[in-house]
């Protein structure tokens, strides 16, 4: 009962720490030559006493006002304890774990103390792991450095004893580990199923009588066996199920291009994965190695072994393990410098094995019996055949031969008893082919010399002869030389590739026209027929098939063409000029509509007056008299007469007529608009004669993009 009352306090403590935040701790301070140095505040008690720092560093703050002060911060420091819930069974370990740490988290397990709220219930056989002893509820905290951690709840009840009626399959493992593949590679896979029996684990192979399947995409596709080859670049998954369990995919990946896989180690693998043995029982492990060409290898007997607790397991052999202490543990294997992931063990305690005992005092069978099991029928041991049976006929296999020219095949001959029993009589049969000009025969080898129809006949003895079809083919193709084996070519050009077949008969011929071409990289070249079109720079390879056979790689090097720079330069002048243009020409369409606008306003003199001296406004600004916004426009039209001498002081005397136009309500007359215009216009002609062609370009352009039309002319109806 007190037990419980000081573990009920410590919750509470726990709990208000969590919730409330505990009181300010004490901090150390001392004084070194650099200035004072303060240890344990927390951030916030820093800002509240000492202000904002002139300088940060990690967890170092430095004031250099009215004193040269250093304050360390204190890391706030967080236990965690795990699993928070925990469903647990008599006299199985439980595994917990302790956590600390702010920013970094780490393992304090071994540095923590754990209080049980029901001590006597439990037995502490490790570093967190703990063994019920009865049913219950019960509440666990973990203390490292005088902080507790949140509570973890453990409900234990008593375990159920199941019979095992026959062995179980709890796991499969599949290999090699996340191949990766060549574009038209094959990939060989393993399974291997983790079997249980009265508590005993056994790993045997099941990649024969496994289901295999592929996903890509999330698209399943079963497959036919464990050969998975020309599985589409990119990445898919490749599994399999038996006996209703499946196995965790395993990630493929198919690579663009070839590269070179060599035979170095990738990963280690160890199973049976995690087990649960009673103690003094045993267990056999077996490690697997995958390479990066994806081949796998049991590596059983060269790995070496790590036991985390030597107390709890023990290493009896190569790869049997037996039970010592009840407990939890990890075993792992090492080869070449490279670790497997940990296999946990747990070992709990258990009563003899009754079927064992049962086993151990069973008497052995007398002699006797054991003489009675030894039976078998010895009359056929004792005939002899004295005498020669006559066949009834002879049989050919296969009964019908097909082979191409420079080929050889194997045929068989059995002669055929009366009473149905066989004799191979291969090789004492007498062999022939009718037409040895198509093929020859010896002991049944046949050699195909040339195409055509014929028939390999034996004869044994004084039995007539049997005979079998025989269709020689065309030699077949053995293999394709690409040439040339390497090829650089510039953007721009184009080569040729020749492709030459060598076939079964010794004779070789240029089959260019027949192969299909294939580029593993469309992106970097192409191919039109036997051409190379390079399409940019890179590198890639080009092969040749026909009839089933692929030629080696060429090596395709694309270059940048000769005077690319240049070419490169032009078309971006190119582009600079036509977008100028279309620009242009986009700004121009808006002028014209503004001087249309300004036209439409021909039959009001006054709005035809205040538009053309507004547009001439903006004109004289372009060619170099700013307006601002002070100016009147009178003082601006002396500007403009003085600067470029218009006689009469014409803009003058437009700017006149436009402030009447504008302050003015009397009626203009119609001839006003032609007035008006005729000055406009012959005020533009006198500032154009005074500029340069190339300075008029400039303005026109200006003039352009601000949509302020020149010359505006009324056509007059003829």
């Amino acid at each position: 009962m007190k037990i419980k009352k000081i573990f009920l306090v410590v919750v509470l403590i726990n709990l208000f720490c969590y919730g409330f935040g505990c009181a300010e701790q004490v901090y150390q301070e001392k004084i070194i030559s650099q200035g004072k140095v303060i240890y344990g505040l927390r951030e916030e008690e820093a800002l509240n006493k000492y202000g904002l720092p002139a300088a940060i560093k990690d967890n170092l703050w430095y004031y250099d006002s009215p004193e040269k002060l250093y304050i360390y911060l204190e890391d706030p420091l967080v236990v965690y304890l795990y699993p928070r819930f925990i469903k647990g069974y008599v006299d199985l370990p439980i595994e917990l774990r302790a956590l600390a740490g702010s920013q970094e988290i780490t393992d304090v397990t071994s540095k923590s103390e754990i209080l049980l709220s029901e001590p006597d219930s439990f037995n502490i056989v490790g570093q967190g792991v703990l063994v019920p002893k009865k049913p219950g509820d019960y509440q666990i905290i973990a203390m490292y450095r005088d902080h507790y951690s949140n509570a973890s709840f453990i409900s234990v009840t008593e375990a159920k004893k199941v019979a095992e009626e026959e062995e179980r399959l709890i796991d499969i493992d599949i290999f090699p580990h996340k191949p990766y593949v060549n574009p038209n590679a094959t990939v060989y896979f393993y399974a291997f199923g983790t079997f249980v029996f009265k508590g005993r684990y056994t790993v045997r192979e099941i990649t024969r009588q496994a289901e295999w399947f592929s996903e890509q995409n999330g698209q399943t596709l079963k497959l036919k066996d464990s050969k998975v080859a020309l599985l589409p670049p990119g990445k898919s998954k490749v599994f399999c199920r038996y006996k209703g369990l499946q196995g965790i995919p395993q990630d493929v990946e198919v690579g663009k291009s070839p590269v070179q896989l060599n035979h170095f180690l990738k990963q280690v693998s160890i199973v049976p994965g995690d087990v649960a043995i009673a103690s003094q029982a045993s267990v056999a492990f077996h490690a697997f190695a995958t390479y990066e060409d994806n081949s796998v290898e049991e590596v059983t007997k060269r790995i070496g072994w790590v036991i985390k607790d030597k107390a709890i397991l023990e290493r009896e052999s190569d790869d049997l393990f037996v039970a010592k202490l009840v407990g939890v543990t990890e075993l792992q294997g090492v080869l070449d410098n490279l670790r497997s992931l940990p296999v946990k063990v747990v070992v709990s305690s258990s009563p003899v094995n009754k079927g064992q005992v049962d086993k151990a005092n069973k008497q052995k069978k007398d002699l006797g019996d054991l003489f009675e099991d030894i039976k078998g029928d010895i009359k056929n041991l004792n005939r002899k055949i004295t005498e020669e049976k006559k066949f009834k006929y002879i049989k050919i296999v296969p009964d019908y031969c097909d082979i191409s020219v420079g080929d050889q095949k194997q045929l068989s001959a059995f002669g055929l008893r009366q009473d149905s029993t066989e004799e191979d009589i291969t090789i004492l049969g007498n062999w022939k082919v009718l037409d040895d000009n198509l093929a020859t025969v010896k002991s049944g080898l046949i050699n195909a010399i040339s195409a055509g129809e014929t028939k390999v006949c034996v004869q044994y003895k004084n039995i007539e002869n049997q005979c079998i079809p025989v269709i020689v083919r065309e030699a077949k193709l053995i293999s394709i030389a690409v040439s040339p084996p390497q090829l650089k070519i510039a953007k721009g050009e184009h080569l040729g590739l020749k492709a030459e077949g060598y076939f079964g008969d010794s004779s070789h011929r240029d089959i260019t026209l027949l192969v299909d071409w294939l580029c593993v990289d469309s992106g970097i070249a192409k191919m039109d027929k036997n051409d190379v079109l390079p399409i940019r720079a890179g590198q890639t390879q080009i092969y040749a098939e026909y009839l089933g056979a692929r030629s080696l790689p060429v090596d395709v090097e694309v270059v940048q063409e000769k005077y690319w720079i240049l070419k490169l330069i032009a078309k971006i002048i190119s582009f600079i000029f036509l977008a100028a243009l279309m620009l242009y020409f986009y700004f121009y369409i808006l002028t014209e509509k503004v001087k249309k606008h300004i036209l439409s306003l021909y039959s009001s003199p006054r709005d035809l007056t205040i538009a053309l001296y507004r547009n001439l406004s903006k004109i004289i600004s372009i060619f170099g008299i700013q307006q601002k916004f002070y100016m009147p426009p009178l003082f601006l039209a002396g500007l403009s007469d003085e600067k470029y001498a218009i006689k009469d002081n014409l803009f003058f005397k437009f700017a006149q007529r436009y402030e009447e136009a504008k302050y003015s309500s009397h009626i203009f007359p119609p001839e006003t608009s032609r007035s008006v215009m005729d000055a406009y216009n012959h005020i533009l002609k006198t500032v154009f004669a005074q500029q340069k062609k190339r300075i008029l370009v400039y303005r026109h352009l200006k003039a352009v993009i601000s949509r302020t039309p020149f010359f505006i002319y009324k056509i007059q109806p003829s």
